[in-house]
């Protein structure tokens, strides 16, 4: 037996199912519309991408954009971040906070000169035994940089998908 809501209270409204096809061009719709411009979206860059998703970790878009232009220009590629010093590095991450990543990155990058010549790898078992990178993290790094077909869901998707 259906029970109706009490006087005064209307039931809530819930969201229309939509067919898998409707939800994605919905989806991409409202991307065209509201996409923001940000300096790591629009590359493949493997080492770009890596330290865009380190530096999102816990962080607000609009800082890591005020920091990313700067990190990438102080330490353009896999080599030179290793080369850094722990001190080089904490410098130019200063203002973004949770230090650990950014000396989980540099860690990163010097496994990543020893042990695959400063390339990074696009299998995740490979990506996840670097410092500071967890499913998430090598989920994006397989998606962006080498257009692998994985299952990510970060609080933005989650969102979407239970509204949905």
């Amino acid at each position: 037996m259906k029970q109706e809501p009490e006087p005064g209270r209307e039931a809530p409204d819930l969201p229309v199912p939509l067919s898998t096809r409707e939800f994605r061009e919905r989806i991409w719709r409202y991307y065209q519309e509201n996409r923001r411009d940000l300096p790591w979206r629009d590359t493949t860059d493997p080492y770009r991408i890596l330290v865009s998703e380190i530096m999102l970790q816990q962080t607000q878009v609009d800082r890591v954009r005020e920091k990313y232009n700067r990190f990438i220009d102080r330490f353009p590629d896999v080599r030179t971040l290793a080369g850094a010093t722990t001190g080089e590095v904490l410098a130019v991450w200063q203002g973004l906070g949770y230090n650990r990543r950014a000396l989980s990155l540099r860690q990163a990058a010097v496994q990543l000169e020893r042990d695959y010549g400063g390339r990074i790898p696009d299998d995740e078992a490979s990506l996840r035994s670097l410092p500071g990178i967890g499913s998430y993290t090598a989920a994006a790094i397989r998606a962006f940089a080498f257009n692998r077909p994985v299952v990510m869901i970060e609080t933005n998707i989650r969102r979407v998908f239970i509204h949905f």
